[in-house]
């Protein structure tokens, strides 16, 4: 059941904080108060609400199931529901949406420069060896691992939402989604392998003048593809992949 005034006065303190030192502490100090124009209502969910104030939309499962069902039980009720992804409606309009697209870009320079590493030592001689190898590898899952946001490009709720708008995407209702959070686990545990294996090499090598990585190449690339792979295939099978913040 929603609160007699479900929606915040954004010319009162915010509820809670009239404890803290100096006052209660206010809503955002100008006209984009969860860009919610405040209204007051007694509407309940015993008595649906005839309007749905922005941000909330109308929920058109509770419409059309003549008030038994929710498009979304956790981010719907009385007829109305909360658009996804919800943390949009916390801020000023358009603010997340643009600060996600500049690490998007920052994402896409990062994937761009670890492509050029791997050109590099791919054409350079000698760096196909034991220890350059090892910087090669990690460059590429460094790549793998920025590349991950390219899905987001343009029209992030594609990654981030059902299609019904409304509810947050997982691997039940959003192959996309799914299948960038299988390509991000596996590129995050990856280059957090290869960079692992090049400290531990450098290690062996300058404090106890040992190449003992370099005759189990074998072990490497277990360590540097194959758990990676294996954590994010069990992601996918367990259907543990869901949206939870950024793009």
């Amino acid at each position: 059941m929603l609160p007699a005034n479900p929606l915040p006065d954004c010319s009162k303190p915010v509820s809670g904080t009239d404890m803290y030192p100096g006052g209660g502490v206010p809503f955002q100090p100008d006209t984009s108060c969860n860009s919610v124009p405040f209204k007051s209502s007694n509407t309940t969910c015993a008595a649906p609400l005839d309007a749905c104030l922005p941000p909330f939309v109308p929920d058109l499962e509770f419409a059309s199931s003549g008030g038994l069902r929710n498009t979304d039980d956790a981010n719907c009720g009385c007829g109305c529901c909360l658009p996804c992804p919800q943390t949009n409606a916390f801020y000023k309009p358009g603010i997340l949406d643009k600060g996600f697209f500049i690490s998007d870009i920052l994402k896409g320079i990062s994937a761009g420069l670890s492509l050029i590493l791997v050109i590099s030592y791919i054409v350079l001689p000698d760096k196909l060896q034991h220890p350059s190898n090892l910087i090669l590898f990690a460059a590429i899952a460094a790549c793998l691992f920025s590349s991950a946001v390219a899905p987001s490009y343009g029209n992030p709720s594609r990654v981030q939402c059902a299609a019904n708008g409304v509810t947050p995407a997982s691997s039940y209702n959003n192959k996309l989604c799914e299948a960038q959070g299988a390509y991000l686990l596996f590129g995050a545990i990856s280059t957090t392998a290869w960079l692992s294996l090049i400290i531990v090499n450098l290690h062996l090598h300058t404090v106890w003048n040992s190449n003992w990585l370099s005759t189990r190449a074998w072990l490497a690339h277990v360590l540097g593809w194959i758990v990676p792979a294996a954590f994010a295939a069990i992601a996918v099978v367990t259907r543990s992949i869901g949206w939870n913040n950024s793009s």
